[in-house]
């Protein structure tokens, strides 16, 4: 009895460190390891042993009449604690080694399993059907050796496929694997390897089915809390490699970003300085107005037609081509310039636009780009005009 305690009070500390696992890093392997734990625990008190149930010794005592299965209330829980251990191990353990995604078909027949598990549970426990009990026992038993080697067969194939965690699966299964087919063989009424051991109280104590299974469990809970703790690790390691890759690569592509933004900026500025140069040589081809509109976007290079009343504004240098007979061409070119410049700053101050240079001749208008009206345009124009009758006589 004080070795079942040590199974039982093992169990349990196992149960509190996996939840307490699931709480830290909510992974579902883990919880449904938890649960296994607490089927395991309810095999290991619920069951019948050589001098009683354990569950009913210390914790409650059994119910005279069971109010909802056909058995007695003592085999309907063993029934119970045996049917929920077998089925949530296999829940777990298709889940450590992700039957579903990597082999779906496997995982509908564990599916199967599950379902015929259930019913198996529920009609023999509600209904009271006179058969040969082997009718009953050996398909469940067969169904579950089956569904074990299943697991434990895809077990190495996802290890074959890459999955370091599988082999030491693999490892914890074995021992639950052996004491499960030994404990189903005694229910089909076939001896025991431990009854060959010599006439011992260890001989008496295993060869017993609750108890050959109860060490199993226990064997199974350990390693597979050390397999646990392996996962655990292995998925925190991962997930940490993983972590400074996201870190390697952000600081490349912050290295990337850099080297482009500098790239662009030199582009730009090479643009920039080119467009600064294409608006410094159109500048001495184009009216001012329209050079700092066309660069500030105020006006469509577009040719298009349209109609406008203009003020036109024209001057000529007096008597020009009898003073430019007596002058020599160095002095005509400079006076006429020193005439220009001075005429084209009159007109710019005035809001004028240059149309041409002919000769001794400046043509200006009012009105295109810019405009301030009809009247006003005429007006600005002859201002213009009386400032140039000034300036040059």
């Amino acid at each position: 009895m004080w070795l079942e305690g040590i199974i039982f009070g093992s169990l349990i500390a196992l149960a509190i460190f996996s939840f307490y696992s699931y709480s830290q890093i909510k992974d579902r392997t883990t919880l449904y390891y938890g649960l296994w734990l607490i089927t395991a625990m309810g095999a290991v008190i619920g069951q019948g042993t050589h001098d009683g149930t354990r569950l009913f010794e210390f914790i409650m005592r059994p119910f005279d009449e069971n109010p909802f299965f056909d058995t007695a209330f003592p085999s309907t829980v063993a029934a119970i604690v045996g049917y929920s251990q077998a089925m949530m191990f296999v829940v777990f353990a298709r889940q450590f080694i992700n039957l579903k995604q990597y082999y779906p078909f496997a995982f509908q027949l564990t599916n199967l399993y599950l379902i015929w598990y259930a019913t198996h549970f529920i009609v023999f426990r509600l209904f009271d059907i006179e058969v040969d009990l082997r009718l009953i026992w050996y398909p469940l038993i067969i169904s579950t050796l089956l569904v074990l080697l299943l697991i434990y067969y895809y077990a190495f194939m996802r290890y074959k496929s890459g999955m370091v965690l599988a082999k030491i699966f693999i490892i914890g299964m074995l021992p639950y694997l052996v004491f499960r087919i030994f404990g189903l063989l005694g229910l089909l009424g076939i001896q025991q390897p431990f009854a060959y051991l010599p006439d011992s109280g260890i001989e008496f104590f295993l060869n017993h089915n609750t108890i050959t299974q109860a060490v199993g469990l226990l064997v199974q809970a350990i390693i597979m809390s050390l397999v646990l703790a392996k996962r655990t690790k292995f998925l925190q390691d991962e997930l940490n490699e993983n972590i400074q890759k996201q870190v390697d690569e952000a600081e490349r592509q912050k290295v990337v970003l850099e080297e482009t933004v500098l790239e662009r900026t030199s582009e730009l500025r090479e643009k920039s300085t080119m467009m600064e140069w294409i608006s410094h040589q159109l500048a001495k081809y184009i009216p001012p107005q329209i050079h700092e509109a066309l660069f500030a976007g105020k006006v469509d290079t577009e040719i298009t037609t349209r109609r406008r009343k203009l003020t036109v504004f024209f001057s000529d240098i007096k008597n020009f081509t009898a003073t430019s007979e007596n002058m020599q061409p160095e002095d005509l070119t400079k006076y006429l310039n020193e005439y220009f410049s001075e005429m084209t700053k009159i007109a710019v101050k005035h809001g004028a636009t240059i149309d041409k240079y002919i000769g001794d001749s400046m043509m200006v208008f009012f009105g295109d780009p810019g405009t301030r009206g009809e009247k006003e345009d005429a007006r600005t124009c002859i201002e213009m005009a009386l400032v140039d009758a000034n300036k040059n006589g």
